[in-house]
């Protein structure tokens, strides 16, 4: 790779300019669930995940009425076949909170103060635990989700979370939201 340095006074277009906009606040491990909650791969996952628990309590259900014994059979009622068909079902929640627990602290382990700088069509996360900072370009983001309580800038490389109360006021983030939602696939 070649770099050039290039004179600001000469070549004023190349000088070093500030972000538009530079936002700090303190993120938290909730505002990281948050996020995990509404993750699109999770997501898909998880449904996965519970619809292959059904069919096992289905599976689980026939083998277990064919197998019994004729004197139990007769104590089988609708109660005990619920307890067998929803029992992968239970197994498969405790699951995916774990791994919802598991992936939440991975993201955000404690409070962490975060500095996001807003570029005309990039951002850039820094966090102030030392984390790799984060930086997006506009033809990264995937998508752009904005709830209540926060904006989640999506892309293949990584999300940055930007919790509501680092904006002044609810336009403020609606705004900065719409802005994104511009660029995202």
């Amino acid at each position: 790779m070649m770099t050039a340095t290039v004179d600001a006074e000469t070549e004023p277009s190349v000088a070093k300019r500030a972000p538009d906009t530079v936002l700090t606040y303190l993120l938290t491990p909730a505002d990281a669930r948050a996020w995990e909650r509404l993750n699109p791969a999770a997501r898909k996952r998880n449904r996965a995940g519970l619809g292959i628990s059904l069919m096992v309590g289905i599976s689980l259900l026939v083998t277990v009425t064919r197998h019994l014994p004729d004197w139990l059979s007769r104590l089988h009622s609708n109660a005990i076949a619920l307890v067998i068909l929803l029992a992968p079902f239970g197994a498969m929640m405790l699951a995916h909170r774990r791994d919802l627990a598991r992936r939440s602290a991975e993201r955000v382990a404690s409070e962490v103060e975060v500095t996001l700088e807003v570029w005309p069509r990039r951002l850039v996360e820094t966090r102030a635990d030392g984390r790799k900072p984060l930086a997006l370009g506009a033809e990264a983001l995937r998508d752009v989700i904005e709830t209540e309580s926060h904006v989640f800038l999506h892309s293949r490389s990584g999300t940055i979370i930007v919790p509501a109360r680092a904006f002044a006021d609810g336009k403020a983030k609606d705004a900065f939201a719409g802005y994104w939602e511009g660029f995202a696939d």
